[in-house]
């Protein structure tokens, strides 16, 4: 094996972790920086003027997943861009997958009460 393959092979070795890493974090649902952020407490204010009865809003995949019953009853889980607070996905009733854990921590660590 001459120097330069052992080079390439080398340089592989090395970012080629880096760079499926960094794929990975490419599948983010929203991708605002945190600096854009709204805060949770106008993200429940949305959801409430949408008619919604908030359970719990954390954040999955960079966005606000807000968990909520609507005006009938039927149980939501919608995904809202942080800065622009703009709808980006809405599961209902029984698009809702129930292995889902509703009663996890939130990324802040807290007890996913909404405003904290």
């Amino acid at each position: 094996m001459n120097s330069l393959m052992k080079r390439a092979i080398l340089v592989a070795g090395l970012l080629g972790p880096g760079l499926l890493a960094s794929t990975a974090y490419a599948n983010d649902d929203c991708t605002a920086p945190m600096s854009s952020w709204q805060p949770r407490e106008v993200m429940e204010q949305k959801a409430i003027a949408m008619g919604w009865t908030v359970n719990r809003i954390r954040v999955d995949d960079g966005c606000y997943k807000v968990y909520a019953f609507d005006a009938n009853g039927q149980r939501i889980e919608a995904k809202f861009d942080p800065a622009t607070l703009d709808l980006v996905k809405l599961k209902q009733g029984n698009e809702i997958e129930r292995s889902e854990k509703a009663d996890t921590p939130d990324v802040d660590g807290t007890d996913g009460g909404t405003g904290n």
